[in-house]
């Protein structure tokens, strides 16, 4: 019962926004069709986005990876010290 009555709060709340959204449209929505107007010329490299999202992703996973060995490590310390 509780989940429903707090869907339905969402339900209520999304249509609530749409309305307060539709009363005053944002003004980048506007500029959004011109955007897309702009020519094929000025689209940025996709393949070179790519390659650097790889590439951020890559370390993060490292430092991720490291930032796990590091706390295992001190955890493993602590349960020997007792």
């Amino acid at each position: 019962m509780a989940l429903s009555l707090f869907t339905v709060g969402q339900l209520i709340f999304l249509f609530w926004t749409m309305r307060i959204t539709e009363a005053s449209p944002d003004p980048a929505a506007k500029a959004a069709p011109a955007a897309a107007a702009a020519p094929a010329a000025a689209a940025p490299d996709t393949a070179s986005d790519a390659a650097a999202a790889a590439a951020l992703t890559a370390a993060n996973a490292k430092a991720a990876a490291e930032l796990t060995a590091a706390n295992a490590k001190a955890a493993a310390a602590a349960t020997a010290r007792g």
